[in-house]
C-alpha cells in the first residue's frame, strides 16, 4: 500500500498505516518495514500524584510521570529482507532507532525505540507464516505531525 501523502477529513481504516525505521537516529532515513502484522500503540501514559491535605475531603491530584509503551513489533519474515535483517541486528545488539509511522489518516508519529531482543515465533504446520518480532521500548516522547 503507497504512503499516505494528504490529511484525511473523515474516518479512516487502521489497515494501511506505513511502519518505517532508522538506525541513524540523528539525521533519520527512513526505510520501510515489510511484512509487519501489527502498529503497537504509540504515545505515553501519565500517571497521577495525590495532593490532598487532611483537611480535604475530596482528593486532589496533579499530573506525574509519563510512562511510553513497550513495543512489539511482528512482522511476517523475509528471509532475503535487508532492512528486517538490519533490525534484528539492532535488536541483538540492543541498540536505539527511530520509527516513522503514517497512518491512513495522515497523522505521523516519530518515536525513538530501545531495543532489546527478538524472537522466531512458533513454526507450526498447515497455511501459518513465519513470524519473527522484535522487542523494545519507546524512549520520550512520541512527536505527532501530520503528512505534508
Amino acid at each position: 500500500m503507497p504512503k499516505q501523502t494528504v490529511v484525511q477529513s473523515t474516518e479512516q481504516l487502521a489497515q494501511g498505516a506505513v511502519i518505517e525505521y532508522s538506525t541513524n537516529i540523528v539525521t533519520p532515513s527512513y526505510s520501510a518495514i515489510a511484512g509487519v502484522a501489527t502498529v503497537p500503540r504509540v504515545g505515553s501514559e501519565g500517571s497521577f500524584v495525590e495532593i490532598t491535605s487532611i483537611d480535604e475531603t475530596t482528593k486532589r491530584y496533579i499530573a506525574g510521570i509519563k510512562t511510553p509503551p513497550e513495543w512489539e513489533l511482528v512482522f511476517n519474515r523475509i528471509g532475503d529482507d535487508t532492512d528486517q535483517d538490519a533490525i534484528i541486528a539492532a535488536a541483538v545488539a540492543g541498540d536505539t532507532i527511530k520509527i516513522q509511522i503514517t497512518y491512513q489518516t495522515g497523522d505521523v508519529a516519530t518515536i525513538d525505540l530501545v531495543l532489546n531482543g527478538y524472537y522466531a515465533d512458533e513454526a507450526s504446520q498447515g497455511d501459518t507464516i513465519q513470524m519473527f518480532g522484535i522487542k523494545g521500548q519507546q524512549s520520550g516522547d512520541a512527536v505527532f505531525t501530520k503528512v505534508a
